[in-house]
């Protein structure tokens, strides 16, 4: 028989914000769950629930395949039944149906192969896996069945765990032969609550870890980026994050730190890390005076000469640049006969730069331009693009990691003493920029697609992803003997 793995992603989650798309051990949840799935080779068909743009845009980007999930199917009280309902009507499947959640990341190939194999052999019709608690559990005041020490219990009770859920289409409807498959402890982990992902946390080894940021409605989105997914993995390890902005943040960006439940400031931590552009020198040296590690991303004033550690990876490199989860595990960019051209100039653009260059290319009418406040898959528009012009910022990382040709024009005296990746052609400063120079250049690239093969070698070879690990392990190093 037929089986269909279903994997369930919806946007909404009160335990944990876009727990989808949670990097765990490099990857996010979303993609561990479907490569588990695809090593396993028990499937002969894998689809992705999810009511969300931003997982639905990941897993197509990867070649997955996707089916959007009603609004009214995603809410918090919605039982996963009638997801599996859905999913079948809407795909038109006869067979089997494996629900593989992607909230149990250390489930195995081994063990997905193994639960379908006993589902079949046992001739169930539905099942579920679970793990033995060898424990004593009560109600009402009483124990469940009689106490006794561990070693001594024969028969321990199964929790059910929701790592692979199983069935024929025909149990979906009413309740049939119904059965349990046992899986090992560790595997059975199922993420719900950021209990769950810091359940390994020890006492000891917890940290106070305090991010201050700079971030409003038009500034410094690249800055928070970056420290959230520093705070969720360094969360996920057990330590307690708290957060101070500087400035009034962004509504938005507000709500997403409060779903996290972490608290706004505090007087006692062990690290403070500073991503705000300048850094007061005397709080840095405040702090380590106290005994505080000191952390200060992209800033070359003086607080970066007496912090514990500064990264500056517009000046350092792209080594140590952090890319968001979308831009990780990629597909390979495809050079096309296309001339898509894709403008981004984050942040303010004081110098109205997406203007100036949209009005002046030669080749208009294939313009696509990416405001701040645009809620797009910045990946996939890039990867979907022939030729990315940018400032000379953190996008250049973003669109060499894609792969995807890049023009990058220097918005300030500050970005100009930037870092240039191999591969990303750079004009200069915007005011030595002429518009003649812009077209004419705009126009080779896009004409040559020898020439655009070589740029999207060259910048994917640059970036390697593994950032993120270097910048943890230097975290980690600062935090040892704490």
């Amino acid at each position: 028989m037929t089986l269909l793995a279903l994997i369930p992603a919806r946007k909404g989650s009160k335990g944990i914000a876009q727990k989808a798309l949670q990097v765990v051990d490099g990857k996010p949840l979303i993609l561990q769950a479907l490569e588990t799935v695809q090593r396993s080779m028990v499937a002969e068909r894998i689809v992705v629930s999810t009511d969300c743009p931003q997982i639905k845009g990941f897993c197509q980007l990867r070649g997955y395949e996707v089916l959007d999930r009603p609004s009214e199917l995603a809410e918090d009280d919605v039982p996963l039944m009638p997801v599996i309902r859905h999913a079948v009507d809407a795909l038109d499947w006869k067979g089997d149906v494996a629900v593989f959640q992607p909230t149990c990341p250390l489930l195995t190939p081994e063990t997905a192969r193994r639960v379908v194999a006993e589902f079949h052999d046992r001739g169930h019709h539905w099942a579920i896996t679970g793990t033995r608690e060898p424990h004593t559990y009560w109600a009402d005041g009483k124990p469940l069945r009689p106490r006794v020490n561990r070693q001594q219990m024969a028969d321990p009770l199964i929790r059910e765990s929701g790592a692979i859920q199983i069935m024929r289409v025909s149990a979906i409807e009413g309740t049939t032969r119904r059965g349990i498959v046992e899986i090992p402890e560790e595997e059975a982990l199922d993420i719900d609550t950021p209990a769950d992902l810091q359940q390994a946390r020890s006492a000891l080894g917890a940290k106070a870890i305090r991010f201050d940021v700079v971030m409003s409605e038009r500034q410094g989105s690249g800055h928070y980026w970056r420290c959230l997914q520093l705070a969720d993995t360094l969360a996920q390890q057990g330590h307690r994050i708290y957060w101070c902005w500087y400035g009034d943040p962004a509504k938005w960006a507000r709500d997403t730190i409060e779903q996290r439940g972490w608290q706004h400031g505090t007087s006692s931590y062990d690290l403070r890390i500073f991503d705000v552009l300048n850094a007061s020198e005397s709080q840095v040296l405040a702090d380590r005076a106290m005994g505080v590690k000191t952390l200060v991303f992209e800033d070359d004033g003086p607080a970066a000469n007496v912090a514990d550690l500064a990264i500056n990876e517009m000046v350092d490199g792209p080594d140590w640049c952090l890319l968001r989860p979308e831009f990780s595990c990629l597909p390979q960019y495809e050079v096309r006969e296309s001339r898509n051209v894709l403008l981004t100039f984050g942040g303010t653009d004081p110098s109205g730069l997406a203007m100036r260059v949209g009005r002046n290319l030669a080749i208009r009418q294939h313009v696509k331009t990416i405001a701040p406040a645009d809620q797009v898959h910045m990946a996939q528009e890039m990867q979907a693009a022939d030729l990315v012009i940018t400032g000379q910022g953190r996008t250049v990382f973003e669109a060499a990691a894609c792969g995807v040709p890049c023009l990058s024009i220097a918005a300030n005296e500050r970005e100009a003493r930037h870092v240039q990746i191999p591969g990303v052609i750079y004009l200069g400063l915007h005011t030595t920029v002429s518009a003649a120079q812009l077209g004419g250049t705009a126009d080779r690239i896009l004409a040559d697609c020898g020439l655009r093969q070589e740029m999207s070698v060259a910048a994917r070879a640059a970036v390697d992803g593994r950032g993120l690990d270097r910048i943890l392990n230097q975290i980690h190093g600062l935090l040892e003997g704490l």
